[in-house]
């Protein structure tokens, strides 16, 4: 989670992606990770939230777990 949450600060998407999905495979709760990034609002800017959910909905659309239940 803490990796996940730098890699979205940093702006690094290729790298979040993949982080997200092993994030999820080793059974983080998607509504915990959807909370860590809106709390790097203060921190990174919104641009940066913005862009990470982005990322966020594409890997949980991938992977058939969108809407998160």
């Amino acid at each position: 989670m803490v990796a996940c949450a730098m890699l979205a600060a940093l702006r690094a998407t290729d790298e979040l992606k993949l982080h997200l999905n092993a994030a999820l495979n080793v059974g983080c709760d998607p509504r915990k990770m959807t909370e860590i990034f809106f709390q790097l609002a203060p921190y990174a800017g919104m641009p940066a939230v913005n862009e990470t959910l982005q990322v966020y909905w594409e890997v949980l659309k991938e992977r058939g777990e969108w809407p998160i239940q």
